[in-house]
C-alpha cells in the first residue's frame, strides 16, 4: 500500500506560514485571542511552513524528512513552552503548547509512516549526497 501525505503536509506548510506572517503584524501581542504572537513564534512558524510547503510539494524522501524535521521543531517547541512557564524568550500559553505537541505527533506518524515505504533512490548524475538523489529525482 502506497501511503501520500504530501497534500496534508503542503496544507500544514501553507497554514504554517500564514500564521507566521500574522503573527508578525498582530496587535497586542496576541493571535486570534488566544495564540502568543511574539517574534521567536512568528519565525518559528515562518520557519516550519516553509520546510513543509517545500516537502510536501517535493514529495518522496524530502517529503518524509521534512515530516520528520518539521515534527522535532514543533516537539521541540512545545516542549520549551512548556518547561519556560514565567519568563524567557519564548512564551507560550496552553493553546500554544497544544497546537505545537499535537502537530508534531501529526507530522512524526506521517513521517514514519512514508518512511517505511519509500524506496531508496538511485544515485543520480550529480552524486551520492545531493539533494536531487536525496528526494528520489
Amino acid at each position: 500500500m502506497v501511503v501520500t501525505t504530501r497534500l496534508p503536509t503542503a496544507i500544514l506548510g501553507g497554514g504554517y506560514l500564514m500564521v507566521g506572517v500574522l503573527g508578525l503584524n498582530a496587535p497586542g501581542n496576541t493571535l486570534l485571542g488566544v495564540f502568543t504572537a511574539d517574534l521567536s513564534h512568528s519565525w518559528l512558524h515562518l520557519a516550519l511552513g516553509a520546510i513543509l510547503l517545500v516537502g510536501g510539494t517535493a514529495g518522496g524522501r524530502c517529503g518524509t524528512g521534512a515530516q520528520l524535521l518539521a515534527g522535532a521543531l514543533a516537539g521541540v517547541a512545545g516542549t520549551l513552552g512548556l518547561a519556560l512557564t514565567s519568563s524567557g524568550p519564548f512564551l507560550a500559553t496552553t493553546a500554544d503548547n497544544i497546537l505545537h505537541l499535537s502537530t508534531a505527533m501529526v507530522l512524526l506518524v506521517l513521517g514514519l509512516s512514508t518512511a517505511v515505504s519509500t524506496p531508496p533512490a538511485k544515485p543520480g548524475r550529480y552524486g551520492p549526497l545531493s539533494v536531487a538523489t536525496y528526494c528520489g529525482r
